[in-house]
């Protein structure tokens, strides 16, 4: 009983250490004072080319579910505001469609903001999407084609 009792001790001792050490690694990638915003900026660099400028923009494109999940984001290491529009365009099985989003946007230093979402359906179809941004003197434009 007392090897079995000492054993369990132990086991339970190594528990506690882990989930400690497990606590404090989190924390640190949680705490903003840990990686302050050079880490917020180094993990949205790691994602986003900005060798060209400050402002980037992106056309995600992804499949739930069977459906086709557009996203049009702007990225940006600045607090921008301005304008976007996006134009997404469809032909394919006999059929042309065209839609245009388009509004305002603010978006802080250091973040990715989705500036709208679409679901896209038309199976056999292919889709061109253009999404133009403006903002305190930067004028982006990004491209995407694809066929569902």
């Amino acid at each position: 009983m007392t090897n079995n009792g000492k054993m369990f001790a132990a086991g339970i001792m190594s528990l506690l250490v882990g989930l400690g050490a497990g606590g404090a690694a989190i924390g640190a990638a949680t705490d903003p004072g840990a990686n302050g915003a050079d880490g917020q900026q180094a993990a949205i660099e790691d994602q986003i080319d900005f060798s060209s400028g400050p402002v980037q923009c992106e056309i995600a494109v992804r499949k739930v579910n069977g459906v086709v999940m557009l996203e049009n984001r702007v990225h940006t290491l600045e607090d921008i505001s301005g304008t976007y529009s996006v134009r997404v365009s469809s032909y394919g099985n006999g059929n042309r469609s065209s839609i245009r989003q388009g509004g305002y946007f603010q978006a802080g230093a250091d973040s990715a903001k989705v500036l709208g979402m679409m679901q896209l359906g038309n199976r056999g179809a292919t889709y061109d999407i253009e999404l133009s941004i403006e903002a305190d003197g930067h004028a982006l434009a990004c491209n995407e084609s694809f066929k569902v």
